[in-house]
């Protein structure tokens, strides 16, 4: 085994594992609500008059037909979404606070990208 294959494997084997795909989903979800909050609070600091409802338009591709031939069938649905974008200005500030300290943050056991930085850091020394 070259040492290339040996880092690869032991970077594979020091990765976090992946979530179930309902939690995945849910991530997913969470990330979207957050997106549609700071378009909101960026809308209405610009003075445009914005919704609290947000929608989601969801596209599920159909599964229960025995044959694919070449046609794909979707379920869609629109999710409504009521948006609270109370907590952007907050953190925007505390973003820009972080990157203009001196001092770089600890990482976080909850941070994926943290997590592969550790890893590949590791496998790296």
């Amino acid at each position: 085994m070259t040492s290339v294959t040996g880092a690869i494997k032991s970077l594979i084997r020091k990765l976090p594992k992946r979530k179930p795909l309902e939690d995945k989903r849910e991530s997913l979800l969470l990330s979207y609500k957050r997106q549609a909050e700071i378009y909101q609070w960026l809308f209405r600091k610009n003075g445009f008059s914005v919704s609290s409802t947000a929608y989601f338009v969801y596209c599920n591709g159909r599964t229960d037909h025995p044959r694919f031939d070449k046609r794909l069938e979707f379920d869609i649905s629109m999710i409504p979404y009521v948006g609270d974008d109370g907590w952007v200005s907050d953190t925007i500030m505390a973003a820009h606070k972080c990157l203009h300290n001196d001092i770089i943050p600890d990482h976080s056991p909850d941070c994926d990208y943290c997590q592969y930085f550790l890893a590949v850091t590791a496998v790296c020394e």
